[in-house]
């Protein structure tokens, strides 16, 4: 009986361990079915063109650049002073007006000058009058003299004469001293001319000073009269005002600024690590562009109190739109490279290579990863390519996917339009 117990569990036992195993393999066998159905479906989805935005590229200049903030300035600022003291009678300008070389820019009350003017050449007139009458009486002694100094020299001879027959009693006492009195009446008449002359001479020499004197008087006040008529000595345009009409002002008074705008100057300051890359020459873009062409024209020796390195650009002339000391936002063109330009959404960054640059070309609807080697990028990350090597008509895949994605080597692609 216990043979048959035992015989009868062990049939009930590979019963149940077969049917045991019949409901595992066909679990097995439904679960296999339906990964197969996933992985049917999902290759069907990849084989499915992926959207993508696309961007034919071009080719242009890039700029690697440094940012700064500019100051725009006038050639020079020049102050107008005043040379002669008086009432301002004329000031017809105000902040913002041009002006041209040798304008007149104001007038100062030229009565008083006008005066000293008329009396230093009436001063003139009368020393010139008597320098004229003394060159006259000069000239008629000098002839007096020469007449003089003839008779002297025969008086002279007939005292010689007359002492030898004397002598020889030939002459009377009476008659040699009469001989005698003549020549030293001659001798007398010659040295009063001499005297004469010597002090003509100085009078001459005397109003000839007084003559110079008023002559310089004369200059000096014409020149002061010119000054009362303030010229302006550059073409600019007024940007400071320091009087008004029918102010008092003495010499030396401030007028006028004006700035020379016969040149536009970009004054920047930037730190001090940029200034292995600084150079004259190197131009500065407003706006991003070349418009005016500023270029670097002096970089100073020495830092100014921040520790930064301060720079000068200059064009000629004065562009409409620059106002001077306004501050403008500028870009230091450090480097430049002509080439095709990728955009930064067009950058893939392979996991494989993280230091590599790659771009998803698109040719036929297919994205093929390719390798690129920067030439230079800019501080939007912009890139400059080789055109050799990325044609500038090349079509680029663009997306932010492209950097996060593991993305297969190629792919089809529907470009959205």
């Amino acid at each position: 009986m216990n043979n048959r117990f035992e015989n009868k569990y062990v049939k009930t036992s590979y019963t149940i361990i077969f049917f045991t195993v019949l409901i595992a393999g066909a679990l097995l066998f439904v679960g296999f079915s339906r990964i197969k159905a996933k992985l049917a479906e999902a290759t069907t989805e990849t084989a499915k063109p992926t959207p993508v935005y696309s961007l034919k590229l071009s080719k242009k200049e890039l700029h690697k650049t440094i940012d700064a903030l500019a100051t725009v300035k006038s050639g020079a600022t020049i102050l107008v002073k005043s040379e002669s003291a008086g009432s301002i009678v004329k000031l017809p300008f105000k902040e913002g007006d041009p002006v041209k070389t040798g304008q007149v820019i104001a007038v100062i009350d030229s009565r008083e000058q006008t005066a000293q003017l008329k009396a230093a050449q009436a001063r003139k007139t009368t020393a010139q009058s008597q320098i004229d009458a003394a060159q006259a009486n000069l000239q008629a002694l000098e002839s007096r003299f020469e007449s003089a100094n003839t008779n002297f020299e025969f008086w002279q001879k007939e005292l010689e004469r007359s002492k030898k027959l004397l002598k020889e009693g030939a002459v009377s006492q009476t008659n040699h001293d009469n001989t005698k009195n003549k020549n030293s009446e001659a001798q007398s008449m010659l040295l009063s001319l001499k005297a004469q002359i010597s002090a003509q001479k100085a009078q001459v020499d005397a109003v000839s000073s007084q003559l110079k004197a008023a002559e310089s008087d004369v200059k000096v006040w014409e020149v002061r009269k010119d000054y009362t008529e303030i010229t302006s000595p550059v073409n600019g345009i007024i940007s400071a005002k320091f009087q008004e009409e029918n102010n008092k002002i003495g010499v030396q008074a401030p007028i006028y600024n004006i700035e020379d705008n016969s040149l536009t100057r970009l004054i920047t300051a930037i730190p001090q690590e940029h200034a292995f890359a600084l150079k004259p020459g190197q131009t500065i873009l407003i706006n991003d562009k070349d418009d005016y062409g500023f270029k670097i024209t002096r970089i100073h020796p020495v830092l100014n109190g921040l520790r930064q390195i301060t720079l000068e650009a200059q064009i000629s002339g004065k562009p409409q739109e620059l106002i001077y000391d306004m501050q403008i936002p500028v870009k230091i063109v450090t480097q430049s490279v002509f080439g095709t330009i990728i955009p930064p959404e067009a950058k893939y960054t392979d996991f494989k290579d993280p230091n590599g640059f790659y771009v998803y070309k698109i040719n036929d609807n297919m994205a093929v990863r390719t390798k690129i080697t920067p030439l230079l990028q800019n501080s939007k990350n912009e890139t400059a390519a080789d055109p050799k090597e990325l044609a500038h008509s090349t079509e680029l895949a663009l997306g932010a996917y492209l950097e996060n994605l593991r993305l297969p080597e190629s792919f089809q692609v529907e470009v959205i339009k």
